[in-house]
């Protein structure tokens, strides 16, 4: 159980490095840190603040349209969405320095 909590937040903040720096070299991008930017812009918002809101936003509307409200699901979602939203603004800034 111990390895699973190491290997999943290891992969977050893999993930948060990637796609951070992605981001903020303005190399491309897959189309979730690409949509962060276009709200970033659009609402003047860290990025740690858009990357919450559209998890948040996303997972309510996967349930409306899976017609099933799972809120053990939007847990997970929600421990997830936390670590990677705060790692990725952390790794911007480290990108952007």
């Amino acid at each position: 159980m111990k390895k699973t909590y190491l290997y999943t937040f290891l992969g977050i903040t893999l993930n948060a490095i990637e796609n951070s720096m992605t981001i903020v070299t303005n190399l491309g991008s897959i189309l979730w840190p690409a949509s962060i930017v276009n709200m970033m812009h659009a609402f003047g918002w860290t990025m740690c603040a858009s990357i919450f809101t559209e998890g948040i936003v996303i997972s309510f509307l996967t349930m409306i349209l899976e017609r099933r409200m799972s809120w053990k699901q939007w847990r997970k979602e929600l421990i997830f969405l936390t670590p990677y939203s705060v790692l990725m603004q952390a790794f911007a800034t480290v990108w952007r320095w």
